[in-house]
C-alpha cells in the first residue's frame, strides 16, 4: 500500500503542496497582523474645503445641522425628515 502511494505522489507534488500551505499561512498571518488593532497611530489629519464653505460644514455634523424643519430642507431630504 505504501509503495503504491509513493509511486502516485512525486516529491515535486509534495513540495508544491507544502509551499502553497506555507504561502496561505503567511497571508493569514499578515492579514491578522494588519487588522488586529485597526486604529491609526500618529497620523495627522487635515480637512480641506473650497473657499466660501460655511464653517458649520467644515466643523462636522452637529445635532442642529441634522434636523430639518418641514419646508426648509432640500427636495431630496424633505421626504426623509418626517421619518426620524
Amino acid at each position: 500500500m505504501l509503495r503504491e502511494w509513493r509511486d502516485a505522489v512525486t516529491p515535486r507534488a509534495v513540495g508544491l503542496v507544502i509551499g502553497v500551505l506555507v504561502l496561505q499561512l503567511a497571508f493569514i498571518l499578515s492579514y491578522a497582523g494588519a487588522f488586529h488593532s485597526p486604529s491609526p497611530h500618529l497620523i495627522p489629519v487635515g480637512v480641506v474645503a473650497p473657499q466660501g464653505t460655511p464653517p458649520a460644514a467644515v466643523g462636522g455634523p452637529s445635532r442642529r445641522s441634522t434636523r430639518c424643519p418641514a419646508g426648509r430642507c432640500g427636495p431630496a431630504r424633505c421626504p426623509i425628515a418626517p421619518r426620524r
